[in-house]
């Protein structure tokens, strides 16, 4: 009961296509010095769109049946179900990395009050069920498939222009839902006007209150012929959750008044055709008749058996040769990776040593730990070649006595680390830190010339 994990819905009733937040909570009593997902939840059945959440998790207080309990949130995502009926939202599995307390094994712990230990939990979240509603039929014809709450706004810069001008229309779809599922409108332009494809400008967030924004769809006309046109109006229908009911959303229509503008010739091919250099059609491409004389040019070697498809031949064979040579080449070096690693692993902790230094001037205590930690158990996965999954304190050990370490270094090293734990979660001075800095680049520097 002192550490589990929740999954916390913000509604377990729904329509289906109702957008709805699950959050993945952490509940401890304990100090927790890591964790990692071990097997993500299943979302069959839902359409799911992350949230993003600080690399740091940031602790609340939540009191849990009369018990305070420290919360830090792992997950969190916003999901819309896909089909109605009984939904599941499986379980979240996750490994804990705590720290508990234990006797004093040296003077050290004894005058903090005790040692700590690290003891590894794997939690597992209930699994919770999602009540989803069919939706109302029959459904209008118009319907875009959003259920929630959005608005249609439309915008034209001109209503009066010549020919060969353009005109912009706008027409911005706004609000919350899965606006990812609105489709370009389809609009009856008169057959007289070049319309081309429109740029799409997507204003889509997810936050903490699901999925909202907008979506511009911007067009670009241009009347080829004088007269007075009617752009006719956009529908769309959405599902209003809180009403119950199915809502119709319409655009203005307008009336275009085209004056001849200059150039424009009346005798065109098509109503669409203002000049030889600007002739369309919808749907197709017309060209004029070609009156100049044609040149005609001798037509060239068969390129079957020449000299360059011979040369081509051989170069394909050069390049088979030098692809086999480099991978050969490069499966050898890669088969060194763990050798390589080894051997720069001492580098690789300076490095980050050099960085923890820069945050201790700047005293920030959190990314100075932080550097401290990944220096230390860095370079012990790359010197022993401990993949990240297995890397702990006994493991290390076992490795380090095989590898002929003294004694003193192994147990140097774990005071290194154990101290570094400790204070970590405690109040410390720049003095402690810089203690902290200086023996955790001892303890790398012996290790890594005691090792065969």
């Amino acid at each position: 009961n002192d550490i589990f994990l929740r999954a916390v819905v913000d509604k377990s009733s729904m329509y289906q296509g109702e957008q709805f937040v699950v959050t993945f909570k952490l509940y401890t009593r304990k100090q927790i010095s890591g964790l990692e997902a071990e097997k993500l939840p299943a979302l069959d059945g839902f359409w799911s769109k992350e949230i993003d959440i600080p690399n740091q998790i940031s602790l609340s207080t939540e009191n849990v049946d009369g018990v305070n309990y420290s919360v830090g949130v792992i997950k969190k995502c916003v999901l819309f179900p896909q089909h109605s009926g009984s939904l599941e939202i499986s379980p979240f599995e996750i490994t804990v990395n705590a720290l508990e307390s234990t006797k004093p094994r040296n003077w050290m712990e004894q005058m903090m009050g005790g040692g700590q230990k690290e003891v590894k939990y794997t939690l597992k979240s209930k699994p919770v069920k999602i009540n989803v509603t069919p939706l109302p039929e029959p459904k209008p014809a118009d319907f875009c498939g959003i259920v929630g709450n959005i608005s249609l706004k439309d915008n034209i810069d001109k209503t009066t222009l010549k020919t060969n001008d353009a005109i912009n229309l706008s027409i911005t779809v706004t609000g919350s839902g899965n606006l990812n599922l609105v489709e370009t409108p389809k609009i009856s332009f008169p057959t007289d006007f070049e319309a081309y494809d429109p740029k799409i400008k997507d204003n889509i967030v997810t936050n903490n209150n699901g999925v909202s924004g907008s979506k511009t769809y911007d067009y670009l006309l241009i009347p080829r012929h004088p007269g007075d046109f009617e752009i006719p109006p956009v529908t769309l229908s959405y599902f209003d959750s809180n009403k119950k009911t199915y809502v119709n959303l319409k655009t203005n229509d307008y009336i275009i008044h085209v004056d001849k503008g200059e150039g424009y010739d009346a005798n065109a091919v098509t109503s669409s055709i203002q000049n030889k250099e600007d002739i369309k059609y919808i749907g197709s491409d017309i060209h004029f008749i070609k009156t100049n004389p044609i040149t005609l040019k001798k037509k060239a070697e068969h390129f079957y058996r020449s000299m360059l498809f011979y040369l081509l031949i051989i170069v394909q064979f050069l390049g088979f040769g030098a692809f086999v040579v480099f991978r050969q080449i490069q499966i050898k070096d890669n088969s060194n990776i763990g050798l390589k690693k080894s051997r720069e692993a001492a580098k690789m902790a300076k490095k980050r040593l050099s960085k923890a230094q820069v945050y201790l001037k700047e005293n920030k205590k959190d990314q100075f730990y932080e550097e401290i930690f990944t220096a230390l158990w860095g370079f012990l996965g790359d010197k022993l070649a401990i993949p990240v999954s297995e890397l702990n304190k006994e493991v290390v050990g076992e490795r380090l006595q095989k590898k002929q370490v003294k004694e003193d270094t192994i147990k140097q090293l774990m005071d290194t680390i154990n101290i570094c734990e400790f204070a970590r979660f405690a109040p410390a001075g720049n003095s402690q830190q810089e203690n902290i800095y200086n023996d955790a680049m001892v303890v790398i520097m012996k290790v890594a010339e005691e090792i065969k």
